[in-house]
């Protein structure tokens, strides 16, 4: 199974924001981001962890919220 070049690159995490994506390489970072988003009021904020096969895993989203 060949590695995604994504996590590759040391990128682990994405907070998606409606169809925008911002890449980070550690949780904590990701995670500030995913806050301030959420602060905002923005209702469709997405937190990922990038899976070495390119897969993601969801570990916040603020579907749970509504």
């Amino acid at each position: 199974m060949p590695i995604d070049d994504d996590y590759k690159n040391g990128w682990r995490f994405i907070v998606w924001t409606g169809n925008v994506d911002d890449y980070f390489k550690d949780y904590e970072t990701a995670n500030s981001s995913y806050d301030e988003w959420v602060e905002k009021e923005f209702d469709d904020v997405w937190l990922t962890e990038l899976q070495s096969d390119g897969k993601q895993k969801i570990l916040q989203t603020t579907e749970e919220l509504v």
